[in-house]
């Protein structure tokens, strides 16, 4: 499967986990939530491993930073701009569900929230591949990117685009960390 695919499976897979884990462990209160957004990072990472797990040194720990990051980064976006994490995505799902035209305003508060939280993630996953793939460093500029644009395949196709790109790049040297 692709990049794409499984990102996407992984997306709404964990979405519908993490739905539930919120609502067994506390419902959306400053308990139940972190957890269950914790479980979507994480089987999402999952699911992104598949791909990754032959391609580079250590692709396990891909899980935990992608579930780590998914914490950090509700962290974040909540410290910052606590109603606008709350209210965007509540008005953007009610919107969305109704067919009602969406606050322009609260659109862009989502595009940025969603910035912001690939950002991280996309951070804590640079960790893993920054020594082993040529410029890595355009993974996290990338995934805000990806996450700006909210829907999972278009995410998804903006990452696997630029993976694939910077696993070209690095095949080509020589001294190249990716396993065969």
């Amino acid at each position: 499967m692709s990049w794409i695919a499984l990102s996407t499976i992984g997306s709404l897979l964990g979405i519908i986990a993490g739905f539930f884990v919120t609502l067994l462990t506390g419902g959306f209160t400053a308990n139940g939530f972190p957890l269950g957004w914790t479980v979507v990072w994480a089987i999402l990472g999952f699911f992104q491993w598949l791909l990754l797990k032959g391609r580079i040194k250590r692709s396990s720990l891909w899980i935990a930073a992608s579930a780590i990051g998914g914490a950090v980064a509700l962290l974040v976006c909540v410290l910052t701009s606590y109603s606008i994490s709350t209210n965007a995505l509540s008005d953007f799902f009610y919107n969305f569900l109704s067919f009602e035209p969406s606050n322009d305003n609260k659109l862009f508060s989502l595009f940025k929230i969603g910035a912001i939280n690939e950002a991280i993630v996309g951070t804590a996953q640079w960790f893993l591949l920054k020594r082993q793939i040529s410029r890595a460093g355009w993974w996290i500029p990338v995934s805000a990117l990806g996450g700006a644009m909210i829907l999972p395949p278009i995410s998804a196709a903006i990452k696997g685009l630029a993976l694939v790109l910077m696993f070209r790049q690095t095949t080509s040297k020589p001294d190249s960390y990716i396993q065969e």
